[in-house]
């Protein structure tokens, strides 16, 4: 093996080395801490101080509409949240 094919895969050996070390730097100083983008995604699910919604769950069997849930979801804040079942079937069951 020549001089020069000597150096030149030592050169290309070093600056393989050198990228991936510049690829792992990078990626690990992109990744997000969980704590913050958790804090971030609540931001915006409580965009309002509080506010209530209805929520209609449908369950499909083989492609069919088989049966329809009701909910209504009080949210007040980030700490407290509730919900009413008000489909007939789950009333008669949370009794």
């Amino acid at each position: 093996m020549s001089k020069i094919n000597c150096i030149l895969r030592t050169f290309l050996l070093l600056f393989a080395v050198g990228l991936l070390l510049a690829c792992a730097l990078v990626c690990r100083a992109a990744t997000p801490d969980a704590e913050a983008l958790l804090k971030q995604s609540d931001a915006y699910r409580n965009g309002w101080p509080s506010y209530v919604l209805k929520v209609k769950i449908t369950h499909y069997e083989s492609g069919r509409s088989d049966e329809d849930k009701l909910y209504e979801v009080s949210q007040k804040g980030t700490e407290k949240t509730y919900v009413e079942f008000l489909s007939p079937r789950e009333k008669a069951s949370t009794c």
